[in-house]
């Protein structure tokens, strides 16, 4: 097995992506799991949410704990804003709270900040081989995870996508598309005949284009941008914001419409930011 992975790394043009789940955080923070974590933040019993999750999710299976997460948040919510026992909190969010950031989500980020203070002793040996790991060898991390481990434990830039994602076919696709030797590769036949008819498009900053003309027509058009023309930072802060207006675009099953445009874009940062193939065609335009 260790021979056919050299020989396929050796094979391709760019260094491998790390994808790291919640089972680091969970050994060497001793964190809860996805159902531990919302029990601590249940106003009823969690076997109520649960049922409740259960029977609104019948024909959605992989939407359980996403929905299952919505219920606790909107009761956590009201609770959160009349108890004394958040008081503190309320002083502390004041902010967040202006920015209409829900009281439910600070409040496990909270939680995750403080349980990520202390690192269990047992597994230092373990983390400092792990910090060991460099640039030489993968090129970034990929994960979901909510706590900032990965960034306070080594160099390498840490790409966090969290999301209603609960399949591995979105991560799938960024190693995919991370390993295209030419932008184009990862352009539609329709694209590519727009760019050739057209030229390709300009937006300008792509936060302004998505608050003036919406999501489908800024995920549709990004693809045709020139790639020199696309800064990865402002495509991946907007990636973020339509995360954030539109949950359910990486949610499995029905989805959202606009779901495939979005992973193709979460590709294209990827592609940009991380491929040696992207590195060596943005300094060959820059020396032209």
């Amino acid at each position: 097995m260790k021979k056919e992975i050299a020989k396929l790394l050796a094979g391709s043009s760019a260094l491998p992506v790390l994808f790291i789940g919640s089972g680091l955080t969970r050994r060497y923070f001793d964190l809860p799991n996805w159902e531990g974590l919302l029990r601590k933040f249940c106003v009823k019993p969690f076997e109520y949410y649960y049922g409740k999750a259960e029977r609104a999710c019948r024909d959605q299976v992989d939407m359980l704990y996403p929905t299952l997460a919505d219920y606790i948040e909107e009761d956590f919510n009201e609770v959160w804003y009349t108890d004394n026992n958040y008081k503190q909190s309320r002083e502390l969010h004041k902010e967040d709270l202006k920015q209409k950031i829900s009281p439910f989500k600070f409040c496990i980020a909270d939680f995750i900040r403080d349980s990520s203070a202390n690192i269990q002793e047992m597994y230092a040996e373990e983390i400092s081989k792990f910090k060991a790991i460099g640039s030489k060898n993968i090129s970034c991390i990929i994960t979901t995870n909510y706590d900032t481990f990965l960034e306070n434990s080594c160099t390498l830039p840490v790409c966090r996508f969290v999301s209603r994602c609960q399949s591995k076919d979105c991560i799938n696709d960024k190693v995919k598309f991370s390993l295209k030797e030419r932008f184009e590769e990862i352009l539609s036949w329709g694209e590519k005949k727009c760019i050739k008819d057209n030229g390709n498009f300009k937006m300008g900053n792509i936060m302004d284009y998505y608050n003036t003309h919406g999501l489908s027509q800024t995920l549709s058009k990004i693809p045709l941008i020139a790639p020199e023309d696309i800064e990865p930072d402002s495509l991946v802060q907007f990636l973020n914001k339509a995360l954030e207006d539109y949950p359910d675009l990486l949610a499995v099953g029905k989805g959202h419409q606009s779901r495939s445009q979005f992973k193709k874009c979460i590709s294209i940062w990827d592609w940009l930011k991380y491929s040696n193939a992207a590195k060596n065609q943005m300094n060959i335009l820059k020396e032209n």
